[in-house]
């Protein structure tokens, strides 16, 4: 005769506070991401045939909306675990940084060009187009810094939870043991009125 054991698997965590939020923050994120990447390969592209080195080359709009996608990632799923709220917290703090680069960056870019084009009129730089992504960019990384900036700071929610205490296990008995305060386990334990 074989013996079977059943493992009970508990899945049912609560959700942790501020995990709504993180949502939110991390959906933006992630849309913010693509769309930086998107502007940063239209920016490579429009660039690759520039003569002059410019800032471009950085690739600054690829990283940049990377990492926003992997905080943005971390964001979107860490509803019930505090493994991805700690993570989600570091790549917002790592998107926070290098957003804040990156719009320095583009500031870089954006003064760059408007000189390119104030002097050479629109040849060479592609002149209105490459300021539009500039300025573009600048307003996203602007955003994604904000989007990482709430999504951290509702971390701290889920990492200060308060657990309810957990109270000794009391025993019941309509016939108490000889020791008035302690049953045979060495429990406590309480009668029930009207028992002897």
């Amino acid at each position: 005769m074989q013996s079977t054991s059943q493992t009970q698997i508990f899945s049912s965590q609560e959700t942790l506070p501020g995990a709504n939020t993180r949502l939110a923050a991390g959906i933006s994120q992630c849309v913010l991401g693509i769309i930086e990447i998107g502007f940063g390969i239209t920016i490579i592209s429009l660039s690759w045939t520039s003569e002059s080195d410019n800032v471009d080359r950085v690739s600054f709009g690829i990283w940049g909306g990377l990492f926003s996608i992997l905080a943005g990632a971390f964001g979107i799923t860490s509803r019930r675990s505090r493994c991805l709220v700690i993570s989600y917290m570091v790549f917002s703090v790592v998107a926070t940084t290098l957003g804040v680069l990156s719009m320095a960056v583009a500031t870089l870019g954006i003064v760059l060009a408007k000189l390119e084009l104030d002097a050479n009129g629109t040849a060479g730089h592609h002149g209105r187009a490459h300021l539009g992504l500039y300025i573009a960019l600048c307003v996203s990384f602007f955003l994604q810094v904000l989007a990482s900036i709430i999504g951290a700071s509702f971390t701290c929610g889920a990492f200060f939870t308060i657990q309810p205490a957990t109270s000794t296990p009391m025993v019941f008995y309509n016939n108490p043991p000889s020791n008035p305060h302690l049953d045979q386990g060495g429990r406590p334990y309480a009668v029930i009125s009207g028992s002897t």
